[in-house]
């Protein structure tokens, strides 16, 4: 079963709390709750669909509103993408220091009627481009998955005191 997610939150920056760790440390499942929580901190990720054969991806920004994503859309590929097959990926990371997350979502894409554009503006959807986005789209999540890696980086490390040696 899919949690609902509620509406967008305020706060930004907070990360899931580090749960059950695999792999000597380095990876952990999200439980479905955290994998929310990061979606409705962030507003920018990628959409992935099907279009005439090919696969494609293309950033957009979106908000979280009821356990769905919302986006808008202007007529093009896109649009067609996601309503030719009505099956979407979507998936939002970040790295902090020496943590990254990653968030993926499937879901099935549908055109909301223009009767909901209050919904999506009370939620905090914004367009970030100044063009017409006549078309909004919400993402039904079928599922929804994640990951926290501790990321290896050596080379920052070297970085450092390669910079400290010639400074």
């Amino acid at each position: 079963m899919i949690r609902r997610g509620g509406r967008r939150k305020a706060h930004r920056g907070v990360w899931p709390a580090p749960s059950d760790m695999s792999e000597e440390g380095i990876v952990a499942e999200l439980s479905t709750a955290e994998c929310w929580a990061f979606l409705e901190q962030h507003e920018f990720g990628r959409l992935a669909y099907v279009l005439d054969g090919g696969a494609d991806i293309v950033p957009i920004n979106y908000c979280v509103d009821d356990g769905q994503l919302l986006f808008r859309t202007a007529q093009g590929s896109k649009f067609a993408g996601v309503m030719s097959d009505a099956t979407a990926a979507f998936e939002v990371d970040a790295f902090e220091a020496e943590t990254a997350i990653s968030v993926v979502v499937r879901g099935l894409a549908v055109e909301l009627p223009e009767s909901h554009a209050g919904r999506a503006e009370q939620a905090g959807l914004r367009p970030w481009l100044d063009s017409d986005k006549p078309h909004l789209v919400a993402i039904d999540v079928t599922h929804i998955t994640g990951r926290r890696h501790s990321l290896h980086r050596p080379w920052r490390s070297m970085l450092r005191e390669s910079s400290a040696v010639t400074g």
